[in-house]
């Protein structure tokens, strides 16, 4: 009788797992560059574009990165949709914030204008650090109540870590100082939903970002595997970043 050796089953390949919003590190979370409205509809052509050209996509060598995998492809798509449903609720949470009484606004925009102040002292300061003058411009990017505590948050750690090297600017600390006064009164921080506001802008950034990482990975794979058809190339250039007002006067 004979016997017959058992086959040993496969191992499973590992399907790579892209981070979800929630796993970002407060460091690598950056805030959207252009209108999130505009970009969610140009990341839905994107991924029509990607599946246009999906095989010519994942033939394209992208070193020293590793190539552009349909794994990838697909978790592109799941994020532009996750993306959009966040931006659904961060929409529905500003409306429900944005009615401020005319002494609200005043001390939103005198906020917004101490914030301007303070920025400048810091990249006067750090002039010559491309990544805390390129960290400036998004923070004068935000929009919103919410995102106004967002800032005040994000620039008091900056000022309390670098306390040493922004100790002459004392101009600068005093506006710093007077955002957060002015900040304090106004709404969210006596809402009882304060904090889970600032925790869904964080998310709905996140979520941006990890759209954002693999898009500029499938716009550079595009535009060179199509130099030679300019239209579809077309199909694959980044979305206009937008500038904000205050950084143009600035």
């Amino acid at each position: 009788m004979t016997v017959r050796a058992k086959k040993t089953p496969a191992p499973k390949r590992e399907r790579a797992v892209t981070p979800k919003p929630e796993s970002l590190l407060a460091e690598e979370i950056r805030r959207p560059s252009s209108d999130v409205a505009e970009y969610i509809a140009w990341a839905r052509r994107l991924v029509g574009a990607a599946r246009h050209h999906r095989a010519t996509l994942l033939a394209t060598p992208m070193t020293p990165e590793a190539d552009l995998t349909a794994s990838e492809l697909a978790d592109f798509e799941r994020s532009v949709i996750r993306l959009a449903d966040i931006q659904d609720e961060q929409e529905r949470r500003q409306e429900a914030t944005a009615n401020l009484t005319p002494t609200q606004q005043k001390n939103y925009a005198a906020a917004r204008a101490a914030q301007k102040t303070a920025v400048e002292a810091i990249r006067h300061a750090y002039r010559d650090d491309k990544a805390v003058r390129s960290w400036c411009s998004q923070l004068l990017l935000g929009v919103g109540v919410a995102d106004l505590h967002d800032d005040v948050r994000k620039l008091s750690a900056f000022w309390s870590e670098r306390a040493a090297t922004l100790s002459r600017f004392t101009a600068g600390k005093a506006a710093l100082d007077q955002m957060v006064t002015l900040a304090e009164h106004l709404p969210e921080l006596s809402s009882p939903d304060a904090e889970a506001d600032k925790r869904h802008t964080l998310l709905r950034n996140a979520a941006w970002t990890l759209v954002d990482r693999t898009a500029d990975r499938i716009c550079t794979a595009g535009r060179f595997a199509l130099r030679g058809d300019r239209d579809e190339r077309k199909r694959f250039r980044r979305i206009e970043e937008k500038r904000s007002k205050r950084s143009k006067k600035g």
